[in-house]
């Protein structure tokens, strides 16, 4: 008996080291009041806006996802558009939330974009359901009333070492 009862005592501590893996699904339903980027500003382009989300944290996590532009809109852009991610270990995770503009830029310069609004989070602070999300600029100042609208919905998932492969519970 003895022997089971120091075994226990391992397994559990051991279970408490293992990371929690998760997934996490957000959908980018829209954007409000997008301002236009200080070039645009002096130029006059209209805004072309899309959304690239970023995982940040341990190397095994680190993974984005960009939507599409939506063309010339960038007062109320609508993309309805979904990202799953397969976060091993949730605790050291970020998500980093960057909208940019395609408006103006040259065909040598297609994977660029002019900075509109972004927010950085800790995973651990993100809840479940419907959020808006308060754009920010690079200084941290927040650009009122600019945001976007997410639903975020977080999975258990199970992962298994001998295969470095993660399924679902």
């Amino acid at each position: 008996m003895i022997v089971n009862a120091n075994f226990s005592r391992i397994a559990e501590a051991k279970a408490k080291l293992l990371p929690s893996p998760r997934k996490v699904e957000i959908k980018v339903i829209s954007g409000q009041h997008l301002p236009k980027s200080d070039d645009q500003r002096l130029k006059g382009d209209i805004v072309e806006p899309y959304v690239k989300i970023r995982v940040r944290g341990h190397p095994r996590d680190d993974a984005e996802h960009v939507t599409s532009v939506v063309p010339k809109n960038g007062f109320n852009p609508n993309w309805n558009e979904t990202a799953s991610f397969f976060i091993a270990y949730p605790e050291l995770a970020f998500l980093e939330f960057r909208v940019k503009t395609r408006a103006g830029l040259t065909q040598s310069e297609p994977s660029c974009g002019d900075h509109l609004g972004s927010y950085v989070i800790a995973l651990s602070m993100v809840r479940t359901g419907y959020r808006n999300i308060f754009l920010e600029n690079y200084a941290g100042v927040r650009l009122t009333p600019a945001s976007l609208f997410v639903h975020v919905k977080f999975e258990d998932v199970e992962f298994d070492e001998t295969k470095l492969e993660r399924k679902r519970k």
